[in-house]
Formats: structure tokens, C-alpha cells, sequence
């Protein structure tokens, strides 16, 4: 399966390496050629500590969204509207997008979850919240974790499943994404206080 990961940040490059892991063809956009470099090598400039993985590939080129079968969208609240657009706009095939902020957008229209969001801006293309109570330096290193795949397309959710079957991480499915984006937006309020 062609997997594309947005944001190459230490959740994105951990869910990268998981996918890599699990025997996909997988390649990171990513805003630097720093960035590219460091994963090449199989590290994380977040997570500097963490011996290598295998090279993972990345690129500063929007193009590499173009034949995705599934795109990951791994960046914070607020460059999560800007990422689906370009996602949408760029991959033809309506890959599925899988969404892994947690938290709520504030758009033209008010606050909206992310699964709100990409029912907005990116109608009739399947989407599915990514949550768990999981850490990136874990699922880097491949040690066990578990998340869940929220979503109302069965078929999607069962996509992003079995994107992760080979790997170290457990992707449990819900058909409640609201739901499960309320639960992440209250844990980080409630972690943070």
C-alpha cells in the first residue's frame, strides 16, 4: 500500500516507521531538506535519542501525495485545514484521509473537531481520527501500543487498520469519530491542567 505521512514531526515520523514496519511503501512530506536527511538516516529530530530505524523516505514535494492509497495527516490543529487541502487537491484517487491531531480547529464558521473538519473542507472523501493513548518515542523504538481508527466509512477504517497489522502498533476501530476526537480534545485539556 502506497502510505504518505504529512508532517514529519516525532508522530509522524513514529507512525512513518510503524508503517514502514508493517511492509508499506511509505514517504513523509516534510517542509525541510533537514528533515529529509535526518529521516533518511532513520532518526528524529525530535526524538534525538532514539537509536535509528530503518531509512524512511521523505521529500519537500507535494507530488508524492499525487497516487497515495492512503494519506496521514500528523501535524498540529493549526495546520490541519491547510494539510487537507492540499491533500485533497493533490491525490485524485480519494485516498483516504487519516487524521492525527487532537484538539479543535477555530475556522471562518467557529471551533470544529477534525473530523468536522474534513467533512468541510473535503466532502464525500472518506476520513478517519487516529487517537490512543500511545508515545511517539515508544512507537518509534517499536515497542507495543495501542490506538484506535475512528470513522464512519467501514472500508477506510479497515484500510487504516491493516496499513499497521504487520507492525509493533495494535489499531483498534470505533464507528464513533466525534466521539473519540471529544475524548483527545478534553485529555489534553485535562493533561495540560
Amino acid at each position: 500500500r502506497r502510505v504518505r505521512v504529512i508532517g514529519g514531526g516525532s508522530w509522524g515520523s513514529a507512525l512513518a516507521a510503524a508503517l514502514h514496519d508493517a511492509g508499506n511503501d511509505v514517504a513523509v512530506l516534510v517542509r525541510d531538506e533537514a528533515t529529509v536527511r535526518l529521516l533518511a538516516e532513520g532518526r528524529c529530530r525530535q526524538l534525538a535519542d532514539i537509536p535509528p530505524v530503518g531509512p524512511i523516505a521523505a521529500s519537500t514535494d507535494p507530488a508524492i501525495l499525487d497516487e497515495a492509497d492512503l494519506v496521514l495527516l500528523v501535524v498540529p490543529v493549526a495546520v490541519t485545514a491547510a494539510s487537507i487541502e492540499t491533500a485533497h487537491r493533490r491525490n485524485r484517487t480519494e485516498a483516504p484521509l487519516v487524521l492525527c491531531a487532537k484538539g479543535m480547529a477555530m475556522t471562518a464558521d467557529g471551533a470544529r473537531l477534525m473530523p468536522e473538519l474534513a467533512d468541510a473542507m473535503a466532502p464525500g472523501r472518506p476520513s478517519v481520527l487516529l487517537s490512543g493513548p500511545s508515545f511517539a518515542d515508544e512507537v518509534m523504538r517499536g515497542l507495543p501500543a495501542a490506538v484506535v481508527a475512528a470513522g464512519t466509512d467501514s472500508a477506510a477504517v479497515e484500510m487504516v487498520q491493516q496499513s499497521f497489522r504487520a507492525s509493533q502498533l495494535r489499531v483498534y476501530a470505533s464507528d464513533d469519530p466525534l466521539g473519540v476526537a471529544i475524548g483527545g480534545t478534553m485529555k489534553n485539556v485535562i493533561a495540560i491542567a
